[in-house]
């Protein structure tokens, strides 16, 4: 969620059909799951018919101008990514994401093409259209890429991070600028902090906060420091210690009184259901 130039609030979502092909293996009598759990699950598949569980799937958006007391229909935002978009100096939303196949399956049964890039709203998040591609590292294919967050630094420049699994810096988040309000990029680097995915936020005093989790040991969530606009990132430090084998997309926001509060979910290997974790914490000065 977004808070748009003119107070609407901007939701935004992406639907995926690749668990039914996870579900149908699930079924195998070898496999971890209960006969009840596969049979609920199966339930809530069938409850949408095929053109419906079709029309669903995409990039998604929907506005409300009054507080969140009712929303608009949902519009296509032309990119997905889980911590959505983010709201510019120049009152523009800014959405950096991988682009949407338009209602048809795609990377294992995603709504996602082979490209990543960026969107804008001009309207508060009314309409989306796009505004430029990000051309992955040479060695790289876009495809493997996931799951970008953007913030605008306090000189202008907007900067990208995406999630990599491929090598090099295989897990290593990468970055890459724009100096021209998001319609060019430079090349790609690793910025060699090892994890994924992460969520950047600029402090009050300009600082960029990077909030990310680390799924191999000590494992947790860490947070690293930018005070020069991105340029280059401090030694991370650990936020929080433990985690399961499925655990982190930590979220954090600074508060009017300057501490910060950071969200993650945890989902322990003999526990069926996840947790969500809020810590409220502060920078040392």
């Amino acid at each position: 969620m977004v808070e748009a130039a003119d107070g609407s609030l901007v939701v935004t979502w992406f639907s995926s059909r690749s668990f039914e092909t996870l579900l149908h293996q699930a079924f195998d009598p070898s496999g971890p799951y209960t006969r009840e759990e596969l049979v609920q699950w199966a339930a809530i598949r069938d409850a949408l018919d095929e053109e419906t569980r079709t029309r669903e799937l995409g990039c998604w958006a929907v506005v409300s101008s009054d507080g969140g007391e009712t929303w608009s229909e949902k519009v296509d935002t032309v990119v997905g990514s889980p911590h959505g978009p983010i709201l510019l100096s120049d009152g523009r939303l800014f959405y950096a994401g991988k682009f949407s196949t338009g209602g048809e399956l795609g990377y294992k049964g995603g709504p996602y093409q082979g490209r990543i890039g960026a969107a804008e709203s001009l309207d508060h998040g009314r309409t989306w259209r796009e505004l430029s591609e990000i051309t992955p590292m040479p060695e790289h294919r876009a495809l493997e890429y996931h799951e970008l967050h953007a913030v605008e630094a306090a000189d202008g420049r907007i900067i990208v991070q995406i999630r990599n699994h491929q090598e090099p810096h295989r897990c290593e988040l990468l970055q890459t600028e724009s100096f021209d309000g998001g319609h060019t990029w430079a090349q790609l680097r690793t910025t060699g902090l090892w994890g994924y995915p992460s969520h950047l936020v600029r402090l009050g005093n300009g600082n960029l906060l990077c909030t990310y989790s680390h799924r191999r040991e000590p494992r947790g969530n860490r947070v690293a420091i930018s005070t020069g606009h991105g340029v280059t990132w401090s030694q991370p430090v650990e936020l929080t210690s433990g985690g399961g084998k499925d655990f982190g997309y930590p979220s954090t926001v600074e508060l009017d009184s300057g501490d910060l509060l950071t969200l993650w979910y945890d989902r322990q290997p003999h526990e069926r259901d996840a947790r969500l974790h809020l810590l409220r914490w502060r920078l040392r000065a």
